[in-house]
């Protein structure tokens, strides 16, 4: 192929279509705005020419109107149509307005009107005021009068109105002339364009039929069913290529038919060789894959029988080790309970002792209670002495009569205190006595733990022997199942390597044989795909 550019055909028919499609819309734009333009300017002009037209109308009629009136006024005497004149007068000054306001270039005219009409009303109002005043004559006058009479001023007023009228009849001319020249102008410019237009399209479409044929080669139908007879796999057809273009899609076609056709004998011959080695290779893959699931197997069964070994090694040093954790655990326990003992003991001795120190103290407190009860009894027998000497005190009061009365009664309150302290004393000695059976119920009992306390001493050296053989015989222990669980951790961290060596065999092993199933598989989608190449290649016929 020439050149890549040459080739780019959507492109230029798309270029194609914008720049006609581009010039259709100038068409139209320039159309449409000469039309508008054209009634932008015809509704002006209608506009302007009919009002000129309306007011020319109405300032005709309006003059008339004020004639009429005038006379009618000079007639009759009457002056009710002066008002009516007037009336009219200033109306036909409106439409004077108007029209100047429509079209300046009518300002000269209208002042001019204007200056006629002001004097014709005002003569007209002169021959009326005369007429109704100073008689007929009088206004004869003034109607008659050359040039500044009634009569010539309303045939100037109307000359110059027809003048004007005359004017704006020829601007309309001239306006609906300038419409229609617009519109013929409008007419060649659109038939100018819409005929270049056509020669555009005419030519481009020529020059876009010499691009696609050349692009083809030839008719779009032979392209087509050359290749549908090529998507069908239908290589036997055949196409002059000498005529073609080199860059033609027909030239391509041809081309493509022809390596196609040397291709499909080549593939033929390659997946009839493919197929053969693909089943020699199934063969020996599924040998193979035969003696590696035995070997995986076998691999397999070596490493379940090492793991249940390791797993009870594991659970015999496990369980060893919570023996040795046990004994340790007596061991200690066999310490505190001798530390226990010991101190027991030490108890024991501290308790005796201070029961024996309790016991002299109970015997010195019973000593005491004696010599109390001792004092006590002492005081009685002065309490008695005293109240027998109140009670003698008291005869010989009442024989000295008056005088001893106040004695009499000291020592009848001595009487009193004596038998108050004969009564106390009595009750003091009932508890004294009391506390002495006490105290002498609690020295038995102190002598009894004594004795029971150096029976516990005597015990606990016993038992603290017995534990001390206790933990002789429990280290004995804790440094044989020391001496197993050791054995058993140099046990589990062989086989544990030998764990690991089986494992990386049995990783080998099965690597081995995922690698000859995969073998065997794309050895197996080898020969699929073989078949499937053959059947492809008999698609196409050669």
């Amino acid at each position: 192929m020439s050149t890549q550019t040459s080739h780019r055909l959507k492109p230029i028919l798309f270029s194609f279509i914008g720049i006609m499609a581009l010039l259709q819309v100038i068409v139209a734009v320039i159309a449409t705005f000469s039309l508008q333009r054209v009634l932008d300017n015809d509704e002006k002009e209608h506009t302007i020419i009919h009002t000129l037209k309306h007011n020319m109308v109405d300032a005709r009629f309006h003059i008339v109107q004020v004639q009429q009136f005038l006379t009618d006024a000079s007639a009759t005497g009457e002056r009710d149509p002066l008002q009516e004149a007037a009336a009219h007068y200033q109306a036909l000054q409106g439409n004077l307005q108007a029209i100047a306001r429509f079209d300046a270039s009518l300002s000269g005219e209208i002042s001019q009107i204007t200056r006629l009409t002001e004097q014709f009303h005002q003569v007209g109002l002169r021959m009326a005021e005369a007429y109704i005043t100073q008689g007929r004559d009088a206004g004869n006058v003034l109607m008659k009068a050359p040039q500044e009479g009634f009569d010539d001023r309303a045939s100037a007023l109307t000359q110059q109105i027809e003048a004007m009228a005359t004017k704006v009849d020829a601007m309309v001319r001239a306006s609906e002339q300038t419409t229609q020249d617009t519109v013929n102008t409008l007419r060649l410019v659109v038939v100018g364009l819409s005929s270049a237009l056509a020669v555009l399209i005419v030519l481009g479409g020529g020059w876009l039929y010499r691009k696609v044929f050349g692009m083809l080669g030839g008719e779009p139908g032979l392209a087509v069913s050359l290749a549908q007879h090529i998507a069908q796999g239908d290589l036997t057809r055949r196409i002059a290529l000498d005529t073609l273009p080199d860059d033609s899609l027909l030239a391509a076609l041809g081309d493509m038919r022809t390596h196609l056709h040397g291709v499909t004998h080549t593939i033929h011959g390659l997946s009839r060789q493919l197929d053969g080695d693909a089943h020699a290779l199934a063969a020996t893959s599924s040998q193979m894959e035969a003696g590696a699931h035995e070997q995986s197997d076998a691999t397999r069964a070596m490493a379940a029988a090492m793991e249940q070994i390791q797993h009870s090694i594991a659970q015999l040093s496990q369980q060893s080790g919570e023996v040795g954790h046990e004994a340790s655990e007596a061991s200690q326990m066999v310490d505190a309970c001798a530390e226990l003992i010991h101190q027991s003991e030490d108890g024991v001795r501290d308790i005796a002792s201070q029961f024996q120190q309790a016991a002299g103290a109970i015997g010195a407190l019973h000593q005491q209670t004696d010599a109390i009860a001792s004092i006590t009894q002492t005081i009685h027998d002065i309490a008695d002495q005293t109240n027998l000497l109140a009670l003698n005190a008291a005869i010989e009061a009442a024989r000295a009569g008056e005088t001893g009365r106040g004695f009499a009664v000291v020592a009848d309150e001595v009487r009193k205190l004596a038998e108050r302290t004969g009564s106390a004393t009595l009750e003091i000695s009932g508890q004294i006595a009391t506390l002495s059976t006490h105290m002498r119920h609690v020295v038995t009992v102190m002598e009894q733990g004594v004795d029971a306390s150096q029976q516990g001493v005597a015990h606990t050296r016993q038992v603290s022997q017995a534990m001390g053989g206790i933990r002789a015989n429990t280290e004995r222990i804790n440094e044989h199942i020391h001496g197993v669980a050791l054995a058993l951790s140099e046990q589990q961290q062989a086989m544990g390597e030998l764990g690991q060596r089986l494992e990386v065999v049995v990783g080998m092993s099965d690597t081995h044989h995922h690698t000859i199933e995969t073998t065997a598989h794309a050895a197996s989608q080898l020969t699929a795909n073989a078949h499937a190449l053959a059947e492809a290649v008999a698609h196409f016929k050669t």
